[in-house]
Parts: structure tokens; sequence; C-alpha cells
């Protein structure tokens, strides 16, 4: 038996929500107005999840906003236990070293069995002493807000479907509308077609009416031809 098949055999992957709520405590007074958390795992490079900016008040920040994190978690068939499953939170102001307060980790494994919301407090490395991140860990069931999550993230996805109809609507709707400039150009073009058919109408009339006087003036019939053929020439001149 090949080592990947026994593997597939002695583990499996387990599908995992977690709901993590946090709150920053002993946190410098200068220097730190507004602070969010990303969240990273521990093999990669980049965050999943963010939380929103959140005012630092008498050295206490409290993201009202929880993050949920859909992650798959291996499982040891016989022994029913887990591996381990680190993530990375990084409190700052913004993504530069400068900005960041701290960093601590936690390994979401330790939380499977946690049912009911569990708290752990955890030291921001790389900050002074004393500030601590206390995160707030649930797993997600049927029983214990896996439905909300869900209704919740339906909701998200219908926002952005919504938002993205509306800009393909509009886009197509400022095709079919003219601009302003179109629209002066078009009352041109009428304008400038309503002149020339006038112009066509007085040259008609006035090439006409020299005919007409020339027919009466001019006895001989080739007279009388050149005279038509020479107003029939302004004519077409003039078209």
């Amino acid at each position: 038996m090949s080592r990947v098949t026994k593997w597939k055999i002695e583990k499996t992957k387990v599908k995992v929500v977690f709901r993590l709520q946090f709150h920053a405590t002993h946190i410098p007074q200068s220097g730190w107005d507004k602070l969010f958390i990303s969240f990273i795992p521990a093999d990669s490079a980049k965050a999943t999840s963010k939380t929103t900016k959140a005012n630092v008040r008498n050295g206490t920040c409290k993201w009202a906003d929880p993050i949920y994190e859909t992650t798959r978690l291996l499982q040891d068939i016989k022994t029913r236990q887990y591996e381990e499953k680190f993530y990375k939170f990084v409190v700052g102001m913004g993504s530069s070293r400068s900005s960041i307060l701290g960093e601590a980790n936690i390994n979401l494994a330790d939380f499977v069995d946690a049912l009911k919301p569990t708290a752990v407090a955890l030291p921001l490395n790389g900050s002074e002493p004393g500030v601590t991140l206390h995160v707030t860990v649930q797993l997600l069931t049927s029983k214990t807000g896996f439905r909300e999550f869900e209704q919740q993230r339906e909701l998200r996805e219908r926002g952005l479907q919504t938002t993205s109809d509306k800009g393909t609507h509009d886009e197509s709707a400022d095709s079919k509308e003219s601009s302003p400039d179109q629209n002066v150009n078009n009352h041109i073009n009428k304008v400038s077609h309503l002149l020339s058919f006038t112009s066509i109408i007085y040259f008609l009339s006035s090439a006409w009416l020299e005919g007409h006087k020339a027919f009466y003036k001019n006895k001989n019939t080739s007279s009388r031809q050149n005279t038509y053929i020479h107003s029939f020439l302004i004519l077409m001149k003039t078209t």
C-alpha cells in the first residue's frame, strides 16, 4: 500500500467554521488612534480576513464586527485528534512595519469543541509588555450560529451581485443616452438639411422663373433649349 493511499485512509478533512471576536487592552496611550486586525494562516502570507478600524480609548480597543473563518482540519480517524491549524493575528494601523502594534498566534484546532464562546488572552509580540489581544472563539454548528453565518454570507453575495447588475445596467443606459455634444450636433445637422432643402426650392423657383422669362423673350427653339439647359446647370451646381 502506498504512503498516499495510507494517508487518505488514516486521515480525513473536516470542514469547520469559527466565529472570532476581539478586544485589546493596555494599548500605549500615544501613537495608536485606530487599529484593525489581519487574520493570516500560518502557511500563507495573505490575510483571509480583516476587521474594520476601531478607535482606541483609554488604552482599550474593541472591534464590534466578528471575523468568520471557514477552514478544513485534518482529523486522524483512529485517535479522532485534529492536526494543528495555526493562524497569526497582526494588529496595527497600516501595512508598514512601523504601523504594526504587535502579533499573536492561535491554533484553531484547539477550539473544535468550543460550542460555546471561549475566551483566550494572547500577549502581543513586538509590542510593549502587557499589551494583550483578547479573542473569543466559537465553533459554529446548526445550533450555535451557523445558520446566521450562512444568512450573512448569502446577503453579502446578493449585495455584490446586485451592485454588479446595477453597474451593468447603468453602463447600458449610459450607452443608449446621447451626450449633450451629440444632441447639439444632431440639431445642427437637422438645421443644415432644412436649409439645404430650402435653398434647393429657392433655386428651383429662380431657375424656373428665369427660364419662363427667357421662353417668351426668345422666339426660336434653340434659344429656349439653351435657356433650360443653363437653368438646369445652375440647379445642379447649387445642389
